[in-house]
């Protein structure tokens, strides 16, 4: 059993850059007070995707959520992004910009390892349409879109290395195409 635990922290170590504490998981929160946060939701040619970016900053992690503008049952993509142990936080930023924008930094950190979080730890917990709007700009921007007020939950999620996600409700608003008889 030690040796198991040994193995972990080491594999831990060398991989993503931190040694971990009494072996045990290190949880890593979405909501807390030291995670900070970014929402995308617009690029240069208008309504996307909406992205959320969690980033921990002591442990060189970035959570990255997707979640289709185009679809009422919010389906959820997710991964967790794993720096090497030198990243600076200003090139973890930088590679946040480049995943939304249009790679303004050539030289940011590559993450050591992508985990993908299952489309099962995702829950809609509530939704709710806070308005609608009508752009009227040409196209691509054009359209009908709903503002929606939605609260997922992470949950089941396995560990990642020595990272857990700590699981509760997070609140987001963020915009949905309304599909026409048009086809738009």
């Amino acid at each position: 059993m030690k040796s198991k635990i040994l193995s972990r922290s080491v594999l831990a170590t060398l991989l993503l850059g931190f040694t971990p504490l009494d072996s045990a998981e290190i949880m890593v929160n979405p909501k807390a007070e030291t995670t900070a946060k970014a929402q995308v939701t617009q690029s240069m040619i208008g309504y996307r995707d909406t992205l959320l970016f969690y980033t921990f900053a002591v442990e060189k992690a970035v959570l990255v959520v997707r979640i289709d503008n185009k679809n009422d049952q919010f389906p959820i993509k997710a991964e967790l992004n794993v720096f090497p142990k030198n990243a600076t936080n200003e090139g973890i930023s930088n590679w946040i910009n480049n995943q939304h924008s249009c790679g303004l930094f050539p030289d940011v950190p590559e993450p050591v390892a992508v985990h993908n979080i299952p489309a099962t730890s995702f829950a809609v917990v509530s939704k709710k349409i806070a308005e609608a709007i009508v752009v009227e700009e040409g196209p691509p921007n054009a359209g009908k879109f709903n503002r929606y007020e939605v609260e997922f939950k992470l949950e089941n999620i396995p560990v990642v290395g020595e990272l857990k996600l700590k699981t509760s409700p997070i609140p987001l608003v963020f915009l949905l195409k309304v599909k026409t008889k048009e086809g738009g």
